[in-house]
């Protein structure tokens, strides 16, 4: 880790040539451009919309340029992992260094990913809003959000706000130096978001382990219910984005006043997999507590609803089973 450190620092230093798919309008994607006018500093953006139907575009900017970075939506790089490399596409021999931005990527997507980008060392997790201005959390490894980076962070009961201990889920919040001025005209939300004792409320679920490394847990707002019991989307996304025959995966709570909510999935198969509804489903059920069951069941869609940023917008997910 010491290695990859020293490495990182060499090239913040360097100003290296990067390509950029995030866009413009959150931290993560203006920062790159602004950084590259302060170092003559050369980035290649490709549109969204130019990703559509060819996720492989990526691949033709990258290997062409002499990029040693390649900044991403979050789910462009699960996209590109994916994706089946034509036999007469060079690989991008001169990316050095990977970072998604948006939400988090599984664990294991390095190495799919290493036959397109082959001089690639690291997949770099950066976790942070734009809301709070600095990154939160920097980290190498895709089981956790790496080691805190801004002035403190503290994992709080999202009902008592009272601090909770290692490896106990609660919301995210932090200090930082450069935060926003505020929501326009909305004083319940900048309420919500400014906390009284200067730690800031990021809306996020979360855990630190006892060697303080952050893990992400989901959105507040997207905690599922079910017979009382919290569960949370992410732990069984990955369960399901895991499988080779899954491209992409959302988990959300079904309203079913019986029982609160039935938790249930969405999913994109991968072109030509054969793997069942059925076999996802077991597949969950056999890993999880009993609460977390897929009792919504799995239903297979042609796409998942995201934003720009890359972020689920869960309440989409139900009108996709109408």
């Amino acid at each position: 880790m010491l290695g990859e450190n020293v490495f990182l620092k060499q090239f913040q230093q360097a100003s290296p040539p990067c390509v950029q798919t995030t866009c413009f309008f959150h931290l993560g994607g203006f920062m790159y451009p602004l950084n590259a006018l302060g170092h003559s500093q050369e980035v290649t953006f490709i549109a969204p919309e130019d990703l559509e139907d060819n996720i492989g575009v990526i691949m033709k900017v990258a290997a062409e340029g002499s990029a040693n970075m390649f900044t991403c939506g979050s789910h462009h790089l699960i996209q590109l992992a994916a994706w089946d490399m034509p036999p007469d596409q060079k690989p991008a021999e001169s990316i050095q260094m990977i970072c998604p931005l948006g939400t988090n990527v599984y664990e294991g997507i390095f190495s799919d990913l290493k036959d397109k980008f082959p001089s690639a060392f690291a997949v770099l997790d950066v976790y942070g809003q734009s809301e709070g201005g600095v990154a939160v959390a920097i980290g190498f490894d895709q089981k956790t959000l790496g080691g805190t980076r801004t002035k403190a962070v503290k994992i709080v009961d999202p009902d008592t706000g009272v601090a909770v201990g290692p490896n106990v889920v609660g919301e995210i919040t932090y200090k930082s130096d450069y935060p926003m001025l505020g929501y326009l005209n909305q004083p319940e939300e900048n309420e919500k978001f400014f906390g009284k004792d200067g730690f800031l409320h990021s809306g996020d679920l979360g855990h630190y382990d006892e060697a303080g490394n952050l893990y992400f847990d989901g959105r507040l707002k997207e905690l599922i219910k079910y017979k009382n019991f919290h569960l949370y989307p992410n732990e069984l996304e990955e369960l399901l984005m895991a499988h080779e025959g899954v491209q992409d995966a959302a988990v959300f709570g079904m309203p079913e006043p019986t029982v609160q909510e039935l938790v249930t999935a969405c999913v994109v198969r991968k072109e030509n997999a054969e793997v069942t509804a059925n076999d996802l489903q077991m597949l969950v059920d056999e890993k999880v507590d009993e609460h977390k069951k897929l009792r919504g069941g799995v239903h297979f869609v042609e796409k998942i609803p995201r934003n720009p940023q890359g972020k689920i917008l869960r309440k989409n997910l139900a009108s996709l089973l109408d």
